[in-house]
């Protein structure tokens, strides 16, 4: 049986499970803030539980979770497309040095990518470069916290925890319009 502490906590929780044209994503927030975002390419179960939508019962979607989905489809109609002011990415419990590489990516805009080394001088760890890829590898809000958009000094992709793995980030950073060679690197 779940403590009351943690039934109150998920009883804040709200998902939302919704088609796109690259497949189901799903999305769970509180308080008026996203929590964790899916990306397509799971089966629906997994993205229940992965959200713990199995252990709460939505009436409705929050607002917030509306303006993901609408961020999201807009997004796969138009890469440019950028989050509007109804979303707002939730870090509480993230340590100050988590959030504050997760705000500097936040402003790298589609079609552009950074290095590991430059994300954490723009976070201001300038020596943080691994921390920066294990910050990455924990993102919770993809897409929303642009984590594709991070590649190696050398250009090489890198990795993806998304669903697809890096397979997800090339068509990504592809639809952005940034360039990727046969070799699977970037054109910095």
């Amino acid at each position: 049986m779940d403590s009351p502490s943690k039934n109150k906590a998920n009883s804040a929780l709200k998902t939302l499970l919704f088609d796109t044209p690259w497949g189901i994503a799903g999305a769970c927030a509180s308080n008026g803030r996203i929590r964790r975002i899916v990306l397509p390419g799971l089966p629906p179960t997994r993205i229940r539980k992965i959200l713990g939508a199995d252990r709460v019962k939505d009436d409705e979607p929050a607002p917030e979770l509306i303006a993901l989905k609408s961020f999201i489809l807009d997004y796969m109609q138009d890469p440019q497309t950028k989050p509007t002011e109804g979303v707002v990415p939730d870090f509480s419990g993230m340590s100050e040095s988590s959030k504050s590489v997760y705000w500097a990516l936040y402003k790298v805009p589609p079609g552009k990518v950074v290095t590991y080394g430059k994300l954490a001088e723009m976070s201001g760890r300038p020596n943080a470069a691994r921390a920066v890829g294990a910050c990455m590898a924990a993102n919770p809000l993809p897409l929303l916290i642009p984590c594709h958009r991070v590649v190696r000094a050398d250009g090489n992709l890198g990795g993806f925890s998304g669903p697809g793995g890096v397979r997800l980030k090339k068509k990504m950073l592809r639809w952005e319009g940034v360039r990727i060679g046969n070799n699977d690197k970037v054109m910095l």
